[in-house]
């Protein structure tokens, strides 16, 4: 009898496995072809700092030292999320300068693939500019970083160093996979310039970088999936067409005329 209860008892366990293994497969494949829906994304961040003869400030989005009288070097930084999130430095350090001014800023900030299915690996472009400019004792550096779930690092830079560099734009687009609904995926911007003090020749420095993310139109289905960013981010295209060089300097140009006339005016702005 024991026998017989034993083999009663195996042939009901193998039905119920039988009958929750299926659950579990029904499971399995309803989350594999679950849609990929849009997330709250973790808020973007920036920082920026500034330095001329001895004198330094920091802030969130924008700081300025120097350019008057008794400080003669100037440093301007910014860091902006919309319309389009951008960084640039701009510093100069004229022959009267004693230790000569530095600049620095960067923003991070999230962004999702959403639509079609969870788990689909996505072709995303990354239409960027990059530019730095240097005097010959000057530096000056723009970078592009990205990660997604699918490539970790992804790195794009311009390098200006003393010596090697006078004017250099990088306007490009990248392609980096990612997958719909990751939400760990991030962009990170960073600018630095540093104008030493020579005593003897009037030295600057700057950069500049900013990108747009959208879905690789030339992919099946591209029209089913859209980007997410973090919070108050904005991603629109750029103005400027591909090859129109010049503007791509135009922020920069705008920040540091917006620098000077602070410094006219008499104001210095402090965090």
């Amino acid at each position: 009898m024991r026998t017989v209860h034993g083999a009663a008892f195996l042939v009901k366990k193998a039905t119920e496995q039988r009958r929750y293994g299926w659950l579990i497969w029904a499971a399995i494949l309803i989350m594999s072809t679950a849609r990929a829906d849009a997330q709250t994304l973790s808020a973007a961040s920036t920082f920026v700092q500034c330095f001329a003869d001895g004198n330094n400030s920091f802030h969130a989005t924008e700081c300025s030292q120097g350019g008057f009288v008794g400080v003669p070097p100037s440093a301007f930084a910014s860091a902006v999320l919309s319309p389009l999130p951008a960084v640039s430095v701009e510093v100069t350090s004229p022959p009267a300068a004693v230790l000569g001014a530095g600049a620095d800023a960067n923003a991070t900030y999230w962004f999702q693939v959403t639509g079609g299915n969870a788990g689909d690996v996505v072709p995303l472009m990354f239409d960027f500019s990059l530019s730095a400019s240097a005097t010959p004792d000057s530096t000056a550096l723009a970078r592009l970083i990205i990660r997604t779930s699918e490539v970790p690092f992804t790195v794009e830079e311009l390098l200006c160093n003393p010596q090697e560099c006078g004017e250099s734009i990088l306007s490009d687009t990248l392609t980096v996979p990612a997958r719909s609904g990751a939400a760990l995926d991030s962009v990170t911007l960073y600018v630095m310039a540093q104008a030493p003090a020579t005593r003897i020749s009037n030295e600057s420095a700057r950069a500049f970088a900013d990108p747009y993310i959208f879905v690789d139109p030339t992919f099946p289905n591209a029209d089913q999936y859209s980007i997410l960013v973090s919070p108050g981010v904005g991603n629109t295209p750029h103005v400027p067409e591909p090859g129109t060089l010049g503007l791509l300097l135009i922020p920069v140009i705008v920040l540091g005329g917006r620098y000077k006339n602070l410094l006219r005016s008499g104001m210095r702005h402090t965090p």
